[in-house]
């Protein structure tokens, strides 16, 4: 089991929130040179605050503008 975070599309996100346990899902890779589908996953948590918004400001997927109390991004786990 994984965390599937960092996604900074709003979409995306929306999306991401709806899930539930059990679902199945296409892991997109999109910030690369070839982007597509890499996998298919299993949804094993629904969406929770995505921590690499707020906690590292050196990681790729930090976002200023989210705190612990009012995350904008949130992250579900996969396996």
């Amino acid at each position: 089991v994984e965390p599937w975070d960092g996604v900074r599309n709003y979409e995306a996100r929306n999306i991401m929130r709806e899930m539930k346990v059990g679902d199945e899902a296409l892991f997109y890779h999109s910030s690369c040179k070839v982007p597509g589908i890499v996998g298919t996953v299993s949804i094993s948590s629904e969406a929770q605050p995505d921590v690499t918004a707020y906690e590292d400001p050196e990681h790729p997927g930090y976002d200023p503008k989210s705190t612990k109390e009012l995350c904008r991004w949130d992250a579900v786990q996969v396996k």
